[in-house]
Formats: structure tokens, sequence, C-alpha cells
């Protein structure tokens, strides 16, 4: 995925409901720009290695963050 540059460094803050700042660092996620505009014998080659499907996930795991900080929300609202 080096070779194709398709990481880049990743940070969230997210302020809770009840105020708290949440920081995530040191993260990477996917370039999906870089990765639309791969060709078929990189796409080939990610997929021969077991990295593409990987990546799809991780992209796909992205739109659950919303989630995520909803539940931690509403479990901190519990106290």
């Amino acid at each position: 995925m080096e070779a194709y540059e398709l990481l880049e460094p990743f940070s969230l803050e997210v302020t809770l409901d009840d105020g708290s700042i949440n920081s995530l660092v040191g993260f990477h996620i996917i370039d999906e720009a870089r990765l639309r505009a791969l060709d078929a014998a990189a796409l080939g080659a990610l997929q021969a290695e077991g990295h593409l499907m990987p990546i799809f996930m991780a992209l796909a795991s992205l739109s659950q963050l919303s989630a995520l900080v909803d539940r931690k929300n509403r479990k901190t609202g519990r106290g």
C-alpha cells in the first residue's frame, strides 16, 4: 500500500455531549482519491497480495465513527 501512497495520517478530536474531549492520534486511513485513481494492474496487484478486501473494509468502517460517538455519548450520559 505504501508503493501506491494509499495511506494518509488520520487524527480525530471529538467533543462529547458531556464536554469531554476525546482524541484519536497516530492512525492512518486509506486515501480514497488515490485508490480510485489506481489502474487495473495496481488493483490486481493489491488483490493478489491480499490487500484489496481489507482496504475496502477499512473504508467502510469509517462510516461507523458517528455511531460510535453516539454510543459513547449514551454510555457517558448514564454515568
